[in-house]
């Protein structure tokens, strides 16, 4: 998980820990790239924050040539939102707030479980 926001992170965090999922909570772009590149992944969850591209990251974040599903939460999703997001490399997105059931189905969905 790729979250800045120490709230939100936590939050996350917790409530994945608590589905029985593991997590690497990393808080920077650089921090998210190493990270990457000494594990294996099953799913990155990205925060995008508006005004901030995230293309980069996850082009470098698929350098190695992984296909690791990436699900974008993004603060404001729009259709303009969304089609960068997906043409960046995203697999999926979901805007905050979101109900968590809502996070889980979509991260179950993109794990194919």
């Amino acid at each position: 998980m790729v979250e800045d926001d120490p709230k939100v992170g936590s939050f996350l965090t917790q409530s994945l820990r608590a589905e029985a999922y593991l997590v690497d909570w990393a808080t920077t772009a650089e921090d998210a790239v190493a990270r990457a590149a000494r594990g294996h992944f099953d799913l990155i969850l990205l925060d995008r924050v508006p005004g901030r591209p995230n293309g980069d990251l996850m082009r470098r974040l698929h350098a190695d040539g992984s296909s690791v599903p990436i699900l974008v939460l993004t603060a404001q999703e729009s259709a303009d939102e969304r089609r960068v997001a997906l043409g960046a490399g995203a697999h999926d997105t979901l805007a905050k707030p979101f109900r968590l059931e809502v996070l889980l189905q979509r991260i179950r969905d993109l794990l194919d479980v």
